[in-house]
């Protein structure tokens, strides 16, 4: 959903259509026809009894996407979007069983999402999938390129498909994105093959490493391209707790089928909508102040009913960019304790050796105080006999 209030909707608008697309030549286009024809055909072939290897539970629902690194998608779903329980990484569409990371051949990187039908659709997080991808590109999303990385949204059912074609289609036609076209889009819509599970340190890695996952999603500069391509406003309401992105109370009156009429953004998706927030007759006045400025924001669930947008139920803490990963801050800590050990050493050996010339000198000095005092104590010895010998000459 887009922002009922959006504060930058003339940037998104005039954003030039050449820094959102690259240039598609008619080669290009054949050989991104015929890619998708072979990812076509290749999730027809392994898709089996489609049987994932991951079970969710009871009552729930799951989704699979593809948006580049399985890293970033599982935290832009577990933090940000409404009613999701779990994301998982994993791959999907290769050739080979039991994929792992260094042996997945044909495999997209993928999140598995699940889901509460009760807390969140299908549709909503198709939304949620489109606003975190660059869907013009095709040969991979952000800094990482090849085929494990290219962009897709999956479907299980009909039902699926169509909703994942609305909302396309309903993204091509909001005024903001007008310069875009359907044949740009890079980002197909597949029939959902089996999904497995990545390895454990693929999982939560968000959580597990929050320096060095920060630091790779702001050095691919994942933000700052979604940024480009659907605004300040819509990276913003899809990437924040407070679930801008909704309709609240307080801004939009409810048309007759439940959603905001004042805006063409909010009606972007048909996905969610807010209650009524009007408070009792028997309220006093500065209560029903209070409760008119009251933000209700809600989501229309899987059933088509209003309810509380709810996420991070894993209760993460605020992203943060790391400055260095951990595995730089390590090399450079144990350079800086090599070179304290090396300054030391070579200082030690300096002041042993100015030691050594300190005591040779001072030893020196004795030395000709002694061959000194022995002069004068000789001379002094010497002094009667001369005497003697200069009166005997007298």
């Amino acid at each position: 959903m887009l922002p009922s209030n959006p504060t930058n909707t003339t940037k998104t608008k005039t954003t030039s259509r050449s820094c959102l697309r690259r240039t598609r030549s008619p080669a290009f286009l054949a050989a991104v026809a015929v890619s998708v024809v072979l990812q076509l055909l290749q999730c027809s072939l392994v898709r089996g009894d489609g049987d994932d290897d991951y079970a969710i539970a009871a009552g729930h629902r799951s989704l699979v996407v593809a948006l580049g690194c399985f890293w970033c998608a599982e935290q832009a779903f577990e933090q940000y979007a409404p009613g999701v329980v779990e994301a998982v990484s994993g791959y999907t569409g290769g050739t080979n069983q039991n994929p792992t990371y260094r042996n997945h051949p044909g495999h997209y990187e993928v999140i598995l999402i699940e889901y509460d039908p009760t807390k969140t659709s299908y549709e909503v997080l198709v939304n949620y999938a489109y606003r975190n991808m660059d869907p013009f590109d095709g040969t991979g999303q952000f800094c990482d390129k090849g085929s494990s990385y290219y962009p897709a949204i999956f479907y299980a059912t009909e039902e699926e498909r169509l909703v994942a074609e609305g909302v396309l289609d309903t993204i091509l036609q909001q005024p903001q994105y007008k310069d875009w076209e359907q044949a740009d889009i890079a980002a197909p819509i597949l029939p959902r093959p089996k999904f497995w599970t990545a390895e454990d340190y693929h999982q939560d890695y968000y959580l597990k490493n929050p320096s060095n996952y920060g630091f790779y999603k702001n050095g691919c500069r994942r933000p700052q391209r979604l940024k480009e391509v659907w605004g300040e406003d819509a990276y913003k309401c899809y990437h924040e707790e407070a679930h801008t992105c909704f309709v609240t109370a307080d801004t939009t009156t409810l048309d007759d089928d439940g959603f905001g009429g004042d805006d063409d953004d909010v009606n972007s998706n048909n996905a969610t909508a807010t209650a009524s927030s009007s408070s009792s007759s028997s309220l006093d006045d500065n209560d029903n102040d209070k409760d008119c400025c009251q933000q209700i924001l809600q989501i229309t669930n899987e059933y088509g009913e209003l309810v509380t947008a709810e996420s991070n139920i894993k209760g993460a803490d605020e992203e943060k960019a790391g400055i260095l990963p951990t595995w730089a801050t390590i090399l450079i800590l144990v350079v800086i304790t090599i070179l304290v050990l090396v300054c030391s050493t070579y200082l030690g050996l300096k002041l042993s050796e100015r030691h050594k010339e300190q005591e040779q000198q001072q030893q020196q000095h004795r030395e000709s105080e002694i061959a000194i005092a022995s002069a004068k104590e000789a001379a002094i010895a010497e002094a009667p006999k001369k005497e003697e010998e200069e009166e005997d000459a007298v």
